[in-house]
């Protein structure tokens, strides 16, 4: 999956991948540098498809966050009955993921303090040996031992709201969103990183 959401304007936008799924856009004003979100109600719905049914993975996205102190969604797939991933900023203004293995909740939180009205690269990856977080290419202290296949049950995959936990919604802007079926390497995610970063500063 891949949304460049600064250049996808209108109410139904098409991700760049060779898929080419479509996004469901609700609310979630087009800016030049990505979507803006209400933290109301605003939403992208990309649909189910099993290209997102991911046991290694990658979710990547710029975010910048209007407010702090609230949960921010920024790629959720999950309701209240099937759930693979979620991927947040919490409470504290950290980065949180959670993940299902066999219906069994895995969590990583971060560690770092993310400010409001700053751009950041935010990423998460699986490889079935380490749940581990990035932003702005710099990895958290401690990666998180896990193994297991991740759930992939038939769930839409939504940005910037939790489909079952509806107090989870960005408030500010997510400027694009790359979904992997693996794990990108350090170097990879530098290499992304640094080729984007001038859209957002």
């Amino acid at each position: 999956l891949d949304f460049p959401l600064y250049l996808l304007d209108g109410s139904s936008i098409k991700d760049r991948s060779a898929y080419g799924h479509l996004g469901v856009v609700t609310g979630a004003l087009w800016t030049p540098r990505g979507r803006s979100f209400d933290g109301v109600d605003d939403r992208i719905n990309c649909g189910d498809n099993t290209a997102l049914d991911l046991n290694r993975m990658t979710l990547e996205a710029w975010i910048k966050l209007s407010e702090l102190g609230i949960r921010h969604a920024i790629v959720d797939r999950d309701d209240t009955t099937n759930r693979n991933f979620r991927f947040w900023v919490d409470l504290n203004n950290t980065l949180y993921v959670q993940f299902w293995v066999s219906d069994v909740i895995k969590d990583m939180p971060g560690t770092s303090t993310l400010a409001a009205n700053i751009w950041y690269h935010t990423v998460f990856t699986y490889d079935k040996n380490y749940m581990r977080l990035y932003i702005n290419r710099v990895q958290e202290p401690s990666p998180t031992a896990e193994t297991g296949d991740v759930d992939n049950d038939n769930v839409s995959l939504f940005i910037g709201i939790s489909a079952s936990l509806g107090t989870i919604i960005m408030k500010g802007i997510i400027g694009e969103v790359r979904c992997y079926n693996r794990a990108l390497n350090p170097l990879e995610i530098s290499r992304n990183f640094l080729a984007t970063k001038w859209r957002y500063r």
